[in-house]
């Protein structure tokens, strides 16, 4: 689990910077860096959704955890899910300006 948030949190930090470097007009890179960010959310999602539904219940269910820990990372995936909606919904514009 670790290893994973490890690499799914470097990604995104990675794809920040590098559609920060993206030269105003270059749609070519744009373009990549798109379908690059629409993997990287389906990976992400997939796997949010993998521990919304197989880990946190069974794991409240059978661990002595505070309950208010696994909200609280419920609470980061709904924020994780908007973060990205939003910025889906501003990709295809950028693509075809990369501005």
């Amino acid at each position: 689990m670790v290893v994973i948030h490890r690499g799914l949190r470097r990604e995104a930090r990675l794809l920040v910077e590098l559609i920060a470097a993206v030269a105003p007009g270059d749609t070519a890179r744009a373009r990549a860096l798109g379908a690059h960010f629409r993997d990287y959310r389906l990976g992400l999602t997939g796997h949010h959704h993998g521990e919304d539904a197989y880990l946190w219940p069974p794991l409240l269910a059978r661990v002595d955890l505070e309950a208010d820990l696994v909200l609280r990372m419920e609470a980061q995936h709904d924020r994780v899910a908007a973060s990205l909606a939003a910025a889906g919904e501003a990709l295809p514009a950028w693509e075809e300006r990369a501005g």
